[in-house]
């Protein structure tokens, strides 16, 4: 059977869940993520009102009138027994009752956290083991966040569900961050869509107003947003992404890191992903002079890989892309057709044509040709943005010194100019890889070898490229 990130079948894994040989709620459906959606509707509901808002996830309490809310505080306050109620969840922060003598359960927790900084998930999962032996009943939730950490890491949906369905099992509170890791485990084990169906159901209990007002629903959303992006599925992604806006969900820079992830994945021109990167109107939390070093690299990185792509295209002969709905190419905005204004849509089926939504919706978006000189005439297009984005990402970055001029964020341009040796090696530009090396040596940033490896790849790519020119010139002869 297939093995997760805890070395053995994660649906046998015990560390997982104290309580397993109990009846797991939710076994008997097949599909696992219906599987995770049945344990969070039988898991034991909180009292609406007791403490404040409801977090992500939660039910409150349907049928329950005030005198059961008062008989439950009464019970509570009473010290010679009873306890709290046994229908209505745990909070995640409640202190727990360690026993005297033994090592509390937050310093367990923070070895775990620090071997997962580390990331050394087996030491990890050595220091819960331990946890475990100590106080086999409850190991505390940070734990069970922790082990959904792991198993996301490793794309491992089931072992992930497993640690969330161990957690509600001890009447812990769902969190929004457990929900990320479910989502983000079915998006490393390639299936995106999944993630995409958790998100449905967490709005379908809480709400459209929940989707709205809280930042945990925009960061969901974004988590499958970046999903679909790296799968490359276009349609997934769109009807994310229309989701997220009809909800008023606020896209932030996560949305647009996907977006120029998902377009520099499945052939969009740098055309298409600078008008994304300069619609300020969708991305209006985004603000331009605010964007963070990351962000700024992933620009550069979405047109090295367009230019890497059209490069081969060409030498290739060109390609075209007519997928149906699985093809996604935003037009720009100085097409004619995008004149008209820059209205954003309510739906998917309205709005401006200067907007995403409009754009997603574009005939155009799912049919686009290139021929060999198109696909050269793109590379260098895309050559020459990735440049005036890394110029860009420099120059936010500088901070001049007594000696020399160096920048806050070394990895960040190094990545981008490793990024950037690598679309000029596909082009067989030894000179612009010798170039770059010599900008980043300027602002203190050492070449890594994958820059060097550029480099010689670039001299093979000229060198091949001489030879075929050899060759076209005999057979003319």
């Amino acid at each position: 059977p297939r093995r997760g990130p805890f070395g053995r079948p994660p649906r046998s894994d015990p560390r997982l869940d104290p309580a397993r040989g109990r009846r797991r709620r939710g076994r008997d459906v097949p599909h696992g993520t219906a599987r995770g959606f049945a344990a969070l509707a039988a898991s034991p509901p909180r009292l609406e009102g007791s403490d404040g808002d409801l977090p992500t996830g939660v039910r409150a309490t349907a049928g329950v009138d005030a005198a059961t809310a008062s008989e439950s505080g009464s019970s509570e306050s009473d010290k010679g027994g009873g306890g709290p109620d046994e229908l209505s969840a745990r909070s995640r922060d409640d202190p727990h009752d360690d026993e005297s003598g033994k090592t509390p359960r937050a310093s367990f927790h923070k070895r775990m956290r620090d071997a997962l900084d580390r990331k050394r998930p087996e030491e990890a999962l050595t220091v819960f083991d331990e946890l475990s032996s100590l106080y086999p009943d409850d190991q505390g939730a940070p734990a069970y966040d922790m082990l959904m950490r792991l198993a996301a890491l490793a794309g491992d949906p089931d072992a992930a569900l497993d640690a969330f369905e161990a957690s509600l099992a001890l009447r812990y509170e769902p969190s929004s961050f457990q929900h990320g890791q479910i989502i983000l485990a079915h998006a490393r084990a390639g299936e995106p869509r999944r993630g995409a169906e958790w998100l449905a159901m967490l709005i379908e209990t809480n709400g459209s107003e929940w989707a709205r007002t809280s930042k945990s629903a925009a960061k969901l959303f974004e988590r499958v947003l970046t999903g679909a992006a790296h799968a490359g599925d276009a349609m997934l992604f769109r009807e994310s992404f229309v989701k997220m806006k009809n909800a008023r969900a606020t896209p932030g820079e996560a949305a647009l890191e996907a977006f120029l992830l998902l377009l520099s994945k499945i052939g969009a021109p740098s055309e298409s992903i600078e008008t994304v990167w300069r619609d300020t109107h969708t991305f209006g939390d985004v603000q331009m002079n605010h964007r963070s070093s990351r962000l700024l690299l992933r620009r550069v990185e979405a047109h090295a890989r367009a230019a890497r792509t059209f490069t081969r295209a060409a030498r290739d002969g060109g390609f075209s892309f007519s997928h149906g709905e699985d093809r996604l190419y935003v037009p720009s905005r100085t097409d004619d057709s995008n004149d008209a204004d820059d209205t954003p849509c309510e739906d998917s089926g309205s709005g401006g044509s200067g907007s995403l939504e409009s754009l997603l919706n574009d005939p155009r978006t799912y049919d686009a040709r290139f021929s060999k000189n198109e696909a050269l005439a793109s590379a260098r297009a895309s050559r020459r943005a990735g440049e005036d984005a890394l110029n860009e990402l420099v120059a936010r970055n500088s901070e001049p010194t007594d000696f020399s001029t160096r920048v806050r964020h070394p990895r960040d341009v190094r990545d981008a100019v490793t990024a950037m040796a690598g679309a000029f090696a596909a082009a067989g530009d030894s000179d612009a890889v010798r170039a770059l090396m010599e900008r980043a040596g300027a602002v203190g940033v050492e070449p890594d070898q994958h820059v060097f490896n550029a480099l010689l790849r670039s001299e093979a790519a000229a060198a091949a490229a001489r030879l075929e020119e050899d060759d076209d010139d005999d057979d003319d002869d």
